[in-house]
């Protein structure tokens, strides 16, 4: 059950566009901080914020309803 979990979160971020998909990567799995994302991807902490706020919304959706995605 956890595979299957996994590989549907691995294929919710795929489907997020690229720059979605570095923040999301950034912030959980190489734990950084906003304002460290923003500095590596050369982009404003409150903009990584956004982008942050706006890929978990579409993550959450895909993953609530993956079969109507």
């Amino acid at each position: 059950m956890a595979k299957e979990m996994n590989a549907e979160l691995f294929e919710a971020i795929n489907a997020l566009d690229e720059r979605s998909q570095k923040v999301v990567i950034l912030k959980y799995w190489s734990d950084l901080n906003n304002k460290e994302i923003a500095e590596t991807l050369g982009l404003s902490a409150s903009n990584v914020g956004v982008i942050l706020f706006r890929a978990m919304g579409e993550l959450k959706k895909r993953l609530e309803k993956p079969e109507e995605m």
